[in-house]
């Protein structure tokens, strides 16, 4: 095929996809999309940010803080395990010897919503109060909660979620190498449209 042929096709591709009015040119549009999205912009930003999973949805409640950062901190924000009794999460920072004053220099110190996009960078020289993103045998899906304590120069992590009374099993422990990416930033609600994708044809 000649290259002035490839060009009138493509041009005609693109014309069908923006401007067709029919079921299929809007199904063709949104296949197109999510290629390129897939398998073209996702990989490169991952390449430039140092991850190989440079973006995650929020999918669960655990960094969530549903209030102000005083009413979060001072007063009674979550229960223990079997929910029998309210626990005031400055406490149980302050177990770990997280001062308030501290906390509050730490990144996002006002927590994530469900349906948040995280976009992620490179896991390099990681300190408390850092939010990451790791693997765990625990569940499916990546977890995003706040480093708490580095352990053996850095080979090691501890996380608790800030919406959660304390730390997990799967959490006491975390290898570097089940670390995807630290949290650089966050895009409100954008992930909802993910979130939707993987309930209904699991596309992620």
């Amino acid at each position: 095929m000649s290259f002035k042929k490839l060009w009138v096709y493509t041009k005609q591709f693109f014309h069908f996809i923006w401007y067709g009015e029919g079921l299929l040119s809007w199904i063709t549009c949104f296949i197109f999309a999510f290629i390129v999205i897939r398998y073209l912009f996702y990989p490169s930003l991952g390449l430039l940010l140092g991850t190989s999973f440079p973006v995650v949805a929020v999918m669960s409640e655990s960094m969530q803080h549903n209030t102000n950062f005083e009413n979060w901190w001072d007063k009674n924000s979550c229960c223990d395990l079997g929910c029998t009794q309210r626990m005031i999460q400055g406490k149980i920072y302050e177990s770990e010897k997280i001062k308030k004053e501290e906390f509050q220099k730490y990144p996002f110190n006002n927590g994530f919503n469900p349906g948040d996009i995280i976009v992620l960078y490179s896991p390099k020289n990681l300190k408390v109060g850092d939010v990451i993103v790791f693997m765990s045998n625990h569940r499916q899906e990546p977890i995003i909660h706040r480093v708490i304590e580095v352990m053996e120069d850095g080979k090691f992590y501890k996380t608790k979620g800030d919406n959660n009374c304390g730390s997990g099993d799967f959490e006491l422990r975390i290898a570097k190498s089940d670390i995807m990416g630290k949290a650089e930033f966050v895009i409100p609600y954008l992930g909802w449209l993910k979130l939707a994708l993987v309930k209904l044809i699991g596309v992620f």
